[in-house]
């Protein structure tokens, strides 16, 4: 019986950090995206697109495109299915299917909800269409990547594959939102608010479908 409490204690304590957790991150968003809107950090993210129009070359740019695309939503959206078909349990999928839609829904939302003037033209390779405030778009590929990299620190048992393809992901991460300011798509301050926001809202979805998750073992 106490053991039973001490498990459920730690349950709550785990929960209750990521509600914490959740409610920072959201806030920092907030608070992001406030000065962003009063262009306070208008000079860092010129300031950066600078250092990026100085270091582009053709074989890069080749190069950064192929990773840019690795978070479009034809690939996240193969890999998903493919899932379907690899992963015997299909509860694992499923919860990634629902990711997918949750993320795509707020990503819509905040689009919806926020307008930015362009980016200048002279900085771009490549102008997604609408604002260039879109914290939710690049948010998509940030909370797949995140919570593929969750569902495989849960479910895998062997400690250095599971290390190994983290970290990979994380990396894939980080390189996907370069390659957006790279490309100039996106200023730094957008992908910044992409994570916080991504952040916020895979702590309030792991805590909602811990259950259904813990029935995959």
């Amino acid at each position: 019986m106490k053991k039973k409490n001490k498990s459920d204690n730690k349950l709550l304590i785990i929960n209750n950090k990521k509600y914490i957790i959740s409610f920072i991150s959201l806030l920092l968003f907030v608070i992001l995206t406030y000065y962003i809107f009063n262009n306070k950090i208008n000079y860092l993210d010129t300031s950066i697109q600078d250092l990026m129009i100085s270091i582009r070359s053709d074989n890069l740019t080749n190069f950064i495109t192929i990773i840019t695309d690795l978070g479009s939503p034809y690939t996240l959206i193969t890999i998903t299915v493919l899932l379907f078909f690899i992963n015997k349990n299909k509860r694992i999928p499923i919860l990634i299917t629902l990711n997918l839609i949750c993320s795509a829904i707020i990503s819509k939302l905040v689009v919806f909800l926020s307008k930015r003037n362009n980016l200048l033209e002279a900085s771009l390779i490549a102008i997604e269409e609408g604002s260039s405030y879109k914290a939710g778009h690049p948010m998509i590929s940030i909370a797949f990547y995140m919570y593929l990299s969750y569902l495989i620190y849960k479910s895998t048992k062997n400690k250095i594959f599971k290390s190994c393809i983290i970290a990979l992901l994380f990396i894939l991460i980080i390189m996907i939102s370069f390659s957006h300011i790279y490309l100039g798509t996106y200023y730094l301050s957008d992908i910044l608010s992409s994570l916080l926001l991504s952040i916020s809202y895979l702590m309030l979805f792991i805590s909602i479908t811990k259950n259904y998750l813990e029935k995959v073992k």
